[in-house]
């Protein structure tokens, strides 16, 4: 007896099973999850105020050996990403930050997916340099952006201070650290300070802290504040203060600047603003002395 061939409008389909579909509730449910796993990660969080002794040690540091003046700097590395390319290079970072004792560092990036140190750390191994990374904000569930030191000089105690109020679209810090030189305690702070509605405060918040710190001072860093700023301009005229970029440039001070370096009860020998092909900023430099004595 032969059979004719297969009815499958009577007993279906066996090639597959059938697709099993996702309830509606349960897709809008994973997507709203998604949707607020990404934004609370995109959020900008401020980094509370923070306190430390000394500063992350590097192998085969440098010797801090007793030296007649000292060399400091301030440079806002954007990053470590040059605007001549594009590209990441704290190698190329780091090469224009040979020689200096005491560096504030702006725009200071946290740990990046192929490599779990912050940028902080990777110029102070890279210059064989103490380090400090002081962020600012969080963001994607790490200290993703902010402040920093390299040091070749004894530190003591550090303060990471909150400068932004609510009103501020993005997050900033003052570092303000003690270092001993020659046998003489220095108070440092670093900043970089906003475009944004609260630029006011944070600068008032900034020089107010310099004006109560201990001397001698020195206050490095990126006001995001040019030469018609009055607050600014009150500092610069204040007679205990030496503006070293001022001092050592005079005429030839852009009127743009931002990238400062002041002094209160330090002597500059010599000082300025360098060209560079790692960052969108001059890196603010000076090589200072003690007071003369009486």
């Amino acid at each position: 007896m032969t059979s004719g061939p297969l009815d499958h409008s009577v007993i279906g389909d066996l090639s597959s099973p059938p697709r099993r579909r996702w309830p509606m509730a349960t897709l809008q449910a994973i997507f709203l999850l998604s949707a607020l796993i990404i934004w609370q990660g995109l959020v900008r969080r401020p980094t509370p105020k923070s306190f430390g002794i000394g500063l992350n040690p590097v192998q085969a540091p440098l010797a801090a050996d007793i030296k007649p003046t000292l060399r400091v700097a301030t440079f806002n590395i954007a990053g470590g990403v040059s605007p001549t390319d594009d590209r990441l290079d704290l190698d190329r970072t780091a090469k224009y930050l040979k020689g200096f004792d005491l560096i504030g560092l702006e725009e200071v990036h946290g740990v990046a997916v192929f490599d779990w140190r912050n940028q902080a750390q990777i110029l102070g191994e890279t210059l064989h340099l103490p380090w400090l990374f002081a962020p600012s904000e969080t963001r994607w569930w790490h200290d993703s952006f902010g402040n920093g030191t390299l040091c070749d000089l004894p530190v003591d105690a550090w303060q990471r201070l909150p400068l932004s109020t609510s009103l501020s679209a993005s997050n900033r810090s003052l570092l303000r650290f003690q270092t001993h030189w020659n046998n003489v305690k220095i108070t440092v702070l670093v900043t970089h300070l906003d475009r944004h509605e609260d630029h006011d405060i944070e600068l008032g918040a900034v020089l107010a802290s310099f004006d109560d710190s201990p001397r001698p001072t020195l206050l490095l860093g990126d006001l995001n504040t040019d030469t018609l700023d009055p607050q600014l301009a009150k500092l610069r005229n204040d007679p205990t203060v030496t503006d070293v970029i001022d001092q050592t440039l005079g005429i030839s001070l852009p009127a743009s600047n931002v990238d400062w370096i002041f002094a209160r009860g330090l002597r500059c020998v010599a000082g300025g603003l360098m060209d560079n092909d790692a960052s969108d900023h001059k890196l603010a430099w000076a090589e200072l002395a003690l007071p003369a004595a009486p």
